[in-house]
């Protein structure tokens, strides 16, 4: 069983320039959350794109706008800044 949906970057970048694209990913994100699963989305690499994945209500979101794939040590000493 699993409890955790993740959009594919591929998904997201493909969906999201137009606005029947935006409907498939926002619907997607509510009925996620309407049956009680959290959602993560990978891939983001705009300011765009986060501000309209938190607008839908996502729950988690990585990707380049955040950082670049990093060993665990090198996250774990940023963790405590």
């Amino acid at each position: 069983m699993f409890d955790t949906v993740k959009i594919d970057r591929e998904f997201l970048t493909n969906f999201i320039s137009s606005h029947k694209g935006k409907c498939i990913v926002e619907h997607t994100i509510n009925m996620t959350r309407d049956i009680g699963m959290s959602i993560i989305a990978e891939g983001v690499e705009t300011v765009e794109q986060a501000k309209f994945l938190e607008s839908c209500g996502c729950d988690v979101v990585q990707g380049f706008l955040y950082a670049k794939p990093m060993p665990l040590e090198e996250f774990n000493s940023l963790r405590q800044l």
